[in-house]
């Protein structure tokens, strides 16, 4: 399935049946767009790239939101899900 952008610069899961096809369409956004993304820090040195960890993290969330921030016990979160266009947005406009 193609991933949709809708108006608001979201992905646009309307089209989708269930979760599964959710996260099938933010997997396919996340590979074409944010998959080769690596931060640099001003040494040249990697800090760190977008790997298979951060996307379970940034579509994944915590049902205590006093919780540590990589304890995620809710394996996907369609409003965070939504938002990785807008990460890929920022990254690119610090010139990444």
């Amino acid at each position: 399935m193609a991933y949709k952008i809708d108006e608001d610069s979201l992905l646009d899961f309307s089209s989708c049946a269930n979760d599964e096809e959710k996260l099938d369409q933010c997997w396919e956004y996340f590979i074409e767009n944010l998959s080769d993304v690596k931060v640099i820090a001003l040494d040249g040195k990697l800090v760190r790239g977008f790997t298979g960890f951060s996307f379970i993290h940034i579509v994944s969330g915590c049902s205590n939101k006093y919780g540590t921030a990589l304890d995620h016990d809710i394996s996907f979160v369609e409003k965070r899900a939504a938002r990785l266009p807008l990460i890929a947005k920022v990254l690119r406009g610090f010139g990444l």
